[in-house]
């Protein structure tokens, strides 16, 4: 049998090099049925013996010890962690049998990928909340983006060109907040002294939906936002000087 100096090789890219020398089989396992032990054995590196003979065996093998130390998903990290508990895994499964993914080991198909552009993602989008009659909003999107395979768990992050939620779900445009820090500050903080609220960062993010125009980040908004502490203080007098006025 015609050999190469292979090294760690996967399966494809060996199918490769036989196609360049005909003396090379593009099955190995098959031609050389008797002989034929592992992956590793066949291109020359030194084997281990009494490891599991089959990807297939390896594989089950690897299921019981997951669910004996209670791992909650088969990944190659996972596997890194437990292999040491049974001495007949290999420590590279993928190496070792010859084999060109993880998904190959585990015997199962592997994910499809995401969405390449922003415009499909959100297009898939869309017709997901129909199908769901649901309203769009980041919580409904956690709750059934996994329904497709190819939304991404975060978009903002994935794809350049996000802009916002609202472009993304394809609703109205986000509502105009206040163009100026005064105003925000009046809004805001003059809601929780009118409703007995105190005053505070904490109580104003709990409260910034109920008042129109208002953002959860007034500190990242406003190019002239100092300190939480002069936000509230410019509110409460904003908002004293609101009620002397109107008395």
């Amino acid at each position: 049998m015609a050999r190469h100096k292979l090294s760690y090789i996967t399966i494809a890219r060996y199918k490769e090099i036989a196609k360049e020398d005909p003396r090379l089989p593009s099955d190995p396992a098959t031609i050389y049925k008797g002989d034929y032990v592992n992956w590793l054995d066949y291109i020359g590196v030194s084997s281990r013996k009494n490891k599991y003979p089959t990807p297939a065996e390896a594989c089950k093998a690897t299921k019981v010890l997951m669910a004996k130390y209670k791992a909650t998903y088969l990944t190659m990290g996972a596997y890194q962690l437990i292999y040491t508990k049974d001495d007949r895994l290999p420590a590279n499964p993928i190496t070792y049998y010859g084999l060109n993914s993880w998904y190959d080991f585990l015997g199962a198909e592997k994910p499809l990928e995401k969405y390449a552009t922003y415009e499909e993602a959100s297009k898939a989008t869309i017709a997901l909340f129909k199908k769901k009659n649901l309203k769009p909003s980041i919580q409904n999107y956690k709750e059934i983006y996994k329904e497709d395979e190819r939304l991404p768990m975060w978009p903002n992050t994935v794809y350049d060109d996000f802009t916002d939620w609202y472009n993304y779900f394809g609703t109205q445009k986000k509502p105009a907040f206040f163009d100026t820090i005064e105003e925000a500050a009046l809004a805001g903080i003059g809601y929780l002294i009118s409703h007995n609220i105190k005053t505070s960062r904490r109580n104003y993010i709990h409260a910034y939906r109920t008042v129109t125009g208002l953002h959860s980040n007034p500190e990242n908004y406003y190019p002239d936002f100092e300190t939480w502490n002069d936000f509230i203080a410019m509110g409460r007098r904003l908002f004293s000087q609101q009620q002397q006025k109107a008395a």
